[in-house]
Order: structure tokens, then sequence, then C-alpha cells
């Protein structure tokens, strides 16, 4: 193997180093992402364990601005029944029977 062959089978094999390397890396990085998202599911897991098992809580939001305002109807006011026509007897201030 002369000069020329060794030094371009040494440079592949650097590179190959190097892309190993980087794998290396990513697979690294990749271990850690794994890890930490188990550890978030674990938590949201855990989380809706205890809301399942806890008494429901009364939400206290306040309503929307553009929520309609819903006004109770109030019935009719009771009102006493009128007195009692006279029926047109004469009395003063009644009426008279017929037209002129």
């Amino acid at each position: 193997m002369d000069s020329a062959e060794e030094t371009e089978l040494r440079r592949a094999i650097a590179q190959q180093g190097v892309l190993l390397g980087r794998q290396q890396e990513e697979l690294v990085a990749s271990r850690q992402a794994m890890t930490e998202m188990s550890q978030q599911l674990a938590a949201i897991t855990h989380r809706l364990e205890q809301l399942q098992t806890s008494p429901p809580m009364v939400p206290t939001a306040p309503d929307p601005p553009n929520a309609e305002v819903v006004v109770p109807r109030r019935s009719e006011p009771r009102l006493n029944p009128p007195a009692s026509y006279s029926g047109g007897t004469g009395e003063p201030g009644g009426c008279t029977g017929g037209l002129p």
C-alpha cells in the first residue's frame, strides 16, 4: 500500500470516527429526552389519578364578559279586586239610565 492510499484510508477512518461520535451524542440526547418525557408522563398520570379519586371541585371562575345575564321572571303583581259597580241606581255620581 502506498502513502496516497494510506492517507486516504486514514482520512476515511477519521471521518467514520467523527460520524460515530455524532451518533453517540444523538443517542445520549435521545436517552435524556426519553427520560424527561417518562418523568413528565409519570407526573401527569399521578395527577390524573389524584383528580379521579378526589371529590369534584366547584369552579369559581367568573362568568365571561359576553355571557347573557338571565333575569328571573317575576309574576304579575297581585291587585285587590275593584269595588263593585252600583249599576246606575241613581246614586250621586252614579250612572243614569238611557241617553237623552
